[in-house]
């Protein structure tokens, strides 16, 4: 795959991550994950990082968690912390274009990392490709759209300080055309969220 400069970005941010990104607390993660039935399922945790959230996503007992990132830096520490897992999958990809075939995937988990996508319409469309029917989508931050946007502008890496996050209602907007059904949007001082389902079989 041909480096960009997000990927060179976040190459160099990989190692003060863990430092830099706290874990979210675990009732916070069951919200978030609550009623999600896994069993057996492929789950894709779209730009894992470091893998904040990967041992909570194999809590739900899927057939195999794909990490997939940008960074093979990222990746790397994610190898290093949950390798010992067999099933648990590394992959370098960009969210614009997954090697992944059509309709194989129960859940994709977007967290932390929707702004950073290049193309955002040309990822959602991605998502929709290799998610079974009524497969879920969930794109969440932790904290509100101003800290993320706030974060972002003051970014080390340049190509970073673009990466912002628009309101929930356009981002929903954008999802819900490229085919996917709205179950919950959040727009919060404090959380940011869309959750929606694939419609039809295409």
């Amino acid at each position: 795959m041909k480096t960009n400069p997000r990927q060179i970005a976040f190459d160099q941010m990989a190692m003060v991550w863990d430092e830099q990104v706290p874990v979210p607390s675990q009732e916070r993660i069951d919200e978030l994950l609550n009623g999600l039935e896994m069993g057996g399922e492929i789950i894709v945790d779209i730009g894992t990082g470091t893998g904040v959230m990967i041992p909570f996503l194999l809590n739900l007992n899927p057939e195999h968690v794909w990490a997939v990132d940008l960074s093979q830096v990222m990746l790397q520490k994610v190898k290093e912390k949950y390798g010992g897992s067999k099933k648990l999958r590394t992959i370098q990809a960009e969210a614009e274009k997954l090697p992944f075939p059509d309709c194989c995937v129960k859940l994709i988990l977007c967290n932390g990392v929707y702004p950073h996508f290049s193309d955002k319409c040309r990822a959602l469309r991605e998502f929709h490709r290799i998610l079974k029917k009524d497969g879920v989508l969930i794109i969440n931050h932790f904290i509100g759209r101003a800290e993320i946007n706030k974060i972002h502008s003051q970014a080390e890496a340049e190509i970073l300080r673009v990466d912002l996050l628009e309101p929930v209602i356009e981002v929903a907007k954008l999802v819900k055309k490229v085919g996917f059904r709205i179950m919950e949007k959040k727009d919060t001082e404090e959380l940011f969220r869309i959750r929606a389902v694939k419609t039809g079989n295409g």
